[in-house]
């Protein structure tokens, strides 16, 4: 099977059938941040939080060299934003469908 594609239904599942166990880059039993907490915490962040990684990943898979370091140096400084909203939901909801839509534009 298609590598990303076993990655994003593998996710999807991991969320769909354990509540807020997971979302789709971290395991919220392992959450190290305030910020992953109220990530999992939240039903529709974690969904976001899926929806990013896929794209993410599905992206990363499909580039190299050059544009896949910018890829993955764009999502490091995202992750820095990301976690600067601390237990803010709107900040969140706002960096994460910034991050989705800028994956989306590759």
């Amino acid at each position: 099977m298609y590598r990303p594609a076993l990655f994003a239904a593998a996710s999807l599942a991991a969320v769909a059938f354990s509540g807020t166990a997971n979302a789709a880059s971290f395991n919220c039993y392992e959450a190290k941040t305030h910020t992953e907490a109220v990530i999992c915490d939240n039903p529709r962040l974690s969904q976001l939080d899926t929806q990013m990684a896929v794209s993410y990943y599905s992206l990363l898979n499909s580039t190299h060299g050059f544009q896949r370091r910018r890829v993955q140096a764009q999502q490091i400084r995202w992750l820095g934003q990301r976690n600067a909203c601390n237990a803010s939901i709107s900040c969140l909801f706002n960096v994460y469908n910034y991050r989705i839509g800028q994956l989306s534009g590759y």
